[in-house]
């Protein structure tokens, strides 16, 4: 089953759903037949692409927008402990030394 074949992401499609819906005015006894298997085939395959080209841009965006948080995280880190974590390096030596005693 096709997805809506009406939304943006499928204009690359547009003269393959145009060629379905053509070869589906013929009468039943020729697409009973299988006459408009081609077009159908070569209608899924052009979906099948334009999904992947918007699931690949999805995972770039998503990336990105993973890297920019992580970005976010270690300023928080920096602001909390300083930069280089150097506090965050303070308090474990600290700890370290209060162990071994």
């Amino acid at each position: 089953m096709h997805p809506q074949l009406d939304s943006p992401r499928f204009i690359s499609c547009a003269d393959f759903i145009e060629a379905l819906e053509k070869c589906h005015q013929r009468p039943f006894v020729e697409r009973a037949f299988g006459v408009c298997n081609n077009e159908k085939e070569a209608l899924s395959a052009c979906l099948h692409e334009a999904r992947m080209h918007s699931q690949n841009l999805q995972i770039v965006k998503k990336q990105e927008k993973g890297k920019e948080m992580k970005k976010k995280w270690e300023k928080l880190k920096d602001d909390e402990y300083g930069e280089d974590q150097f506090l965050l390096k303070l308090l474990e030596r600290e700890q370290a030394k209060k162990a071994e005693k």
